[in-house]
């Protein structure tokens, strides 16, 4: 009779056992997949862009110019060099403007806080969206500014066109 027991409760921790591994298995699917859509967000191919310095704080991979599509969802890869003798803390794109009629033309969708060491280029990573009804030429600029910072704190703009299709 005490075997019996002993055999009942090996199957029920074999069982626990099996939906336990069916459960981790199916959470770590489900974080890969969700890292991994992130990651290929970014576009692997696109090219560092041109180092910073004093002269010229602010650089983007694709020169001062873009041409995309409508609805088009672009890497660009910026490099912010740091001017404040107090380091620049979490600098991050802050907006775009292509002129104050011509909004949703080119969106921010996501861009990388870095921090920088005075005398330093670092690169920022973002996404950016053209507008699903923009087509034509638009002169935008591109301001990236620290995160919180009390005044007078970093603030860098580059000025580029945009070609859309």
């Amino acid at each position: 009779m005490n075997k019996k027991g002993a055999m009942q409760l090996s199957i029920n921790m074999i069982v626990i056992l099996i939906i336990a591994v069916v459960i981790l298995g199916l959470a770590l699917g489900f974080i890969n997949n969700m890292f991994g859509s992130m990651a290929n967000q970014f576009d692997p191919d696109e090219p560092d862009a041109p180092g910073a310095r004093a002269s010229n704080t602010i650089t983007m991979s694709r020169g001062t110019g873009i041409t995309a599509s409508a609805g088009e969802a672009l890497t660009i890869k910026w490099q912010a060099f740091c001017n404040i003798e107090d380091d620049c803390n979490k600098v991050t794109l802050n907006e775009i403007d292509c002129g104050t009629t011509n909004t949703g033309i080119l969106v921010k969708d996501q861009a990388l806080e870095k921090d920088i060491a005075y005398g330093e280029s670092v690169q920022i990573l973002s996404i950016l969206t053209i507008g699903s009804s923009a087509k034509g030429t638009y002169l935008c600029t591109a301001t990236f500014t620290e995160t919180g910072a009390t005044l007078p704190g970093y603030s860098e703009s580059l000025d580029f066109s945009l070609k859309v299709n």
